[in-house]
């Protein structure tokens, strides 16, 4: 048995937005870093663990959830995802069982 094989349809009932990171020129040698949204995608968001990060004697909360979505090859590491106000940063995207069916991407929030 294929362990996607749960995934239906239906599943994929959160709308996101695809973004990657652009440098633009800034006119004066130097550049300016803005995401720009490539194309949306219907996804299954699944939330995984919170752990907590310790940054400059502040303890942060992060969330970790993972990604699956209709196979796309043009996903990459560094991309974000967005939807509303969350924005996801996509650590992994790989062919989950080598099918060529979906894309599973394992993601952190970002706060």
């Amino acid at each position: 048995m294929n362990a996607h094989e749960f995934l239906q349809s239906g599943d994929f009932n959160v709308r996101m937005s695809v973004e990657a990171l652009e440098n633009i020129g800034d006119g004066c040698g130097g550049y300016q870093e803005i995401w720009i949204a490539r194309f949306d995608v219907w996804v299954r968001l699944i939330p995984i663990e919170g752990i907590k990060v310790s940054r400059a004697d502040t303890l942060e909360n992060q969330q970790t959830h993972w990604v699956y979505l209709r196979k796309r090859s043009d996903i990459l590491p560094g991309m974000r995802f967005v939807a509303n106000s969350r924005k996801f940063t996509i650590e992994t995207a790989r062919d989950p069982d080598e099918t060529g069916r979906y894309t599973f991407c394992e993601v952190r929030e970002i706060s």
